[in-house]
């Protein structure tokens, strides 16, 4: 396997709301068909015909582009004014993301720039919590049909990109800001052109276009959150550069930490040279902070059109949660072995900027470059009071964390037409990415209480723990996709796409454990503060503190992931009546893991994964108006490289240790899809989808009780199925005071069977599949008053419980609860000191419910993350 030592940018030194029961939503999604029936069927408003879009690049630019520009002759000498040789149509339309659904070969759901912007939705992933049968977690990752996150993938801009998330093996997407994506999709049937890795969807980013004339916008937002702004709470106060999300130096290792064991006057030298500031701070949390601007225009040049489109934004937010906390026991007598009081408080910077330059030679070719960049800091402070254990024992943990993640992509693409080659049309694509995610100095240390008197006495027993973790992927994706239309007879024509892909993640990892030991008895740092328990007279001599490296053989490994696949895919339209996609994808994907600390020599884990996938999809139109759709497909979803390694580490989100499994096999999936699709009135619209799914060797998470460890593994087998339905609908036909309102709703009804295999320790063999909801539900009304430049949206997000973790050993299984989000957004054009602003305010989390995994009756964590309140002043220039 080739290996090359990436640049690692970050690396320093170290390189309560009630349940909706499943016949409650069933009777909502009910009422709402019936509803939008009645409403299409009493409408005035005669169904409108969408003729389909042609697939030629120009005409793909013309869709996506948020400003059309017409400057054909026709367009000119029909003007009334002869001077006027082009117009400029700006803003986006609602019709485009539903003409992309509607006409896709596949069954994909569409959300456009106006979507986002309709529910004000800052963020990708809040935005993909609108869509049908989708969830979300932790503010972080999408759940498609009730499928675990490492069941989707992302693509940007039809690239697979590598992950800086210790724990996840798709892309965090909170990295992305909604305002430079043109538009999103969740493609819930898979087609030979995509990745074959593919279970429950496949969610797509795609960038804004660049504009066709001179735009610019900038922004300002600053918000309150309940429970954590103008709160009073202790800070440690870590490097002066922390304020702007980057580190420096001052979490470095020192550079010559490899000698620590040479001898004891090394020992000690690098002891004295560890930074030991503990120091706090009383600190009252500020509101939270975002500026945003972006900036495009289009010239006409001798070599041809060329245009340029710049953005970004940075971000400062706090949040503090109070966290109850447990760990199950297999004793049924005395379900709980330890609880926990948690205080958490953490400051996140981000930076995140895109730049596109787009240039068109002439009609029917494309070619853009496009360079993104995403910076994400964490910076944690932790206050943890703990009862119980084996020894009953009451203490206080304290942490202190910085985390950085960054992900840098640099893309070039092109679309072509050549009208002379029977127009055949060729689609390529090169992009480049860095994932890199650094946690310098994690600190652990621990107070224990003297049964006697009551004082909080310094541990000596493990009582201190210092790590330094870096992770580095890069990944190439080159692709090229041709296109051929025919025209085999007068009724029957069809699309023949022919293409190949190449995908090659390397990754790095590194973490590395020290802890100062002594062998003076605990009570000889009763009350004393911590820095003067690690002061430097009490560093190196006999009895007092050594430093001690505790690094595991298994705490360093190289990985490697390359896929190599060539596809075949036919769309043919069997005259008007019916669409046709048929073909199929020979992929082939090694999977490596080198640990070379292990005691027996370099140990590789291997995993190779090679076959023919097919995949077909029939659309039917019943009526211009109403269409059936139908597929299939085979396909797989592998394990992610963190989930095949040893390395034990900690998951920043749920605070639990994990470790990799190298006996984890690839899971087969067979998909089966209907959904019946009627656009009745324009923008209006209703669908009901039905689906299923049989997995062999589906990869789930479970729990180990000892050590309250999770690791992954193979169930034997497992199925779901469901019925999502979703609609748009104008509640015009009500009355003309209710043509200025809309709805959107969606709902899915979804249920699933694993069985363990039989050499597991699950408690349960049979059991819902791990992550998946019993019911999805999304429900949106808006209010669009032209007039007087104002639009007003309330919507609300919610999802049944599902299982966070398999229990094992007698131990019950754990179920995330429902957590509802109800969110609210007014958008009001203002003219203010001569100036035409917009001011948005938006109100998040209205609910604020309890956040709570329960096992066996017993809550495992508990929390609330609070409301937000924002209001953000733009100027569009």
């Amino acid at each position: 396997m080739t290996r090359h030592r990436a640049a690692a940018p970050l690396r320093s030194g170290l390189r309560s709301f009630p349940q909706f029961s499943t016949l409650t939503l069933a009777l909502l999604l009910g009422l709402s068909v019936a509803a939008t029936t009645a409403f299409a069927q009493d409408s005035d408003a005669p169904s409108t015909t969408l003729e389909k879009e042609s697939t030629s690049a120009d005409s793909k630019e013309s869709i996506a582009s948020d400003t059309e520009e017409i400057d054909s002759p026709a367009a000119a000498s029909s003007a009334p004014d002869a001077s006027v040789e082009e117009i400029f149509v700006t803003g986006t339309s609602v019709a485009d993301s539903i003409d992309q659904a509607r006409f896709s070969d596949s069954i994909v759901d569409v959300l456009s720039a106006e979507d986002f912007a309709t529910t004000g939705d800052s963020g990708v992933v809040d935005a993909l919590s609108r869509v049908t049968g989708v969830t979300t977690v932790g503010d972080k990752y999408v759940y498609v049909r009730g499928l675990g996150e490492r069941y989707s993938s992302t693509l940007f801009n039809m690239a697979l990109l590598p992950s800086p998330d210790p724990v996840r093996r798709v892309v965090p997407l909170d990295l992305f800001p909604a305002g430079v994506m043109q538009d999103l999709s969740v493609q819930k049937t898979w087609s030979p052109s995509l990745p074959a890795d593919f279970a429950g969807g496949s969610v797509q980013l795609n960038t804004r276009d660049v504009p066709n004339q001179q735009e610019a916008r900038l922004s300002l937002t600053t918000g309150y959150r309940t429970d954590t702004t103008g709160r009073a709470t202790t800070w440690y106060e870590g490097s002066g550069s922390d304020w702007t999300g980057y580190d420096g130096s001052y979490r470095h290792l020192p550079s010559n930490i490899d000698e620590l064991n040479t001898s004891s006057e090394t020992r000690k030298e690098l002891g004295l040279a560890m930074n030991r500031a503990f120091d706090t701070e009383n600190k009252t949390l500020a509101p939270d902070f975002r500026l945003k601007g972006n900036w495009g225009n289009s010239y006409k040049l001798p070599i041809g059109k060329l245009g340029f489109s710049v953005g970004g934004q940075a971000d400062n937010r706090w949040q503090y949660i109070r966290e109850q906390r447990a760990v199950s026991s297999i004793d049924p007598d005395d379900p709980i072995f330890q609880t926990s009081d948690e205080r958490r408080t953490t400051n996140t910077i981000l930076y995140s900027g895109l730049g596109e330059v787009d240039w068109v030679p002439k009609s029917g070719h494309d070619v853009k470059a496009t360079l993104f960049y995403t910076h994400l800091a964490d910076k944690r402070y932790i206050q943890q009071d703990r009862a119980g254990g084996e020894n009953d024992e009451e203490d206080q943990v304290i942490r202190s964390e910085w985390e950085e993640q960054q992900l840098l992509t640099a893309q070039l693409r092109g679309t072509h037409s050549f009208d002379s080659l029977l127009d055949l049309g060729v689609d390529w694509g090169a992009t480049w990415s860095q994932a890199t995610r650094g946690a310098p100095d994690s600190r652990m240390y621990l107070y224990e209480k003297n049964p006697t008197t009551g004082d909080l006495t310094f541990s000596n027993d493990l009582s201190n723990e210092r790590t330094w973790e870096y992770l580095t992927d890069d990944a190439w994706d080159l692709f090229f996709d041709t296109q051929l239309p025919l025209k085999l007879t007068d009724q029957i024509s069809t699309t023949l796409h022919v293409g190949t892909r190449y995908f090659l993640k390397q990754r790095e990892s590194e973490l590395r454990r020290f802890r100062y030991i002594t062998t003076k008895p605990a009570s000889s740092y009763e009350n004393l503060p911590i820095n003067e328990i690690f002061a430097d007279e009490n560093i190196g001599p006999p009895g007092g503190w050594q430093l001690r490296e505790f690094t595991s053989p298994t705490d360093k490994y190289e990985a490697e992931e390359e896929t190599i696949a060539g596809f075949i895919q036919t769309e043919t339209e069997l005259g008007s009546k019916v669409r046709w996609m048929l073909g199929t994808r020979y992929e082939t994907t090694t999977q490596e893991i080198t640990t070379p600390g292990l005691p027996e020599g370099l140990r590789t884990t291997s995993l190779d994964n090679a076959g023919f996938r097919p995949g077909t999809e029939l659309t039917y139109l019943i009526r211009d108006d109403l269409q059936l759709r139908g597929g299939f497909s085979q396909t797989v979803n592998r394990p992610d490289l963190r989930e095949l390694a040893p390395q034990i580490y900690l998951n920043p989100s749920d605070r639990f240790l994990y470790f990799g499994n190298p006996n984890l096999k690839v899971a087969e999936l067979l998909n089966y899809d209907l959904r019946l699709e009627w656009y009745h009135d324009g923008p209006d619209n209703v669908s009901v989808a039905a689906f299923y799914k049989d997995l062999t060797d589906p990869i789930e998470q479970i729990l180990r009780p000892s050590g309250n460890l999770r690791t992954f593994e193979n169930a034997q087998s497992a199925s779901i199925y469901g019925v999502e339905v979703a609609f748009r609908q104008s509640l015009a036909p009500l009355g003309r005071w209710a043509d200025e309102f809309y709805v959107r709703s969606n709902g899915a009804w979804i249920q699933s069977e694993a069985e363990s295999s039989p050499d597991s320790t699950a408690t349960n063999k049979k059991h819902s599949l791990q992550g998946q909801s019993d019911w999805v539900a999304n429900a949106q009304i808006t209010w669009e008053k032209l007039p007087w430049e104002m639009q007003t949206t309330l919507a609300l997000n919610m999802q049944g419980e599902r299982i966070s973790d398999l229990g094992t050993n007698g131990i019950d299984d754990a179920y995330e609860q429902p957590a509802p989000s109800l969110d609210f957004t007014l958008q009001k054009g203002l003219f203010f000191l001569g100036q035409e602003l917009d001011l948005t305010f938006k109100a998040r989390n209205l609910i604020n419910p309890q956040f709570e995994v329960v096992r066996n009756g017993v809550a495992e964590r508990s929390y609330r993350t609070g409301s937000t309140f924002s209001i953000e002043i733009g100027k569009d220039f």
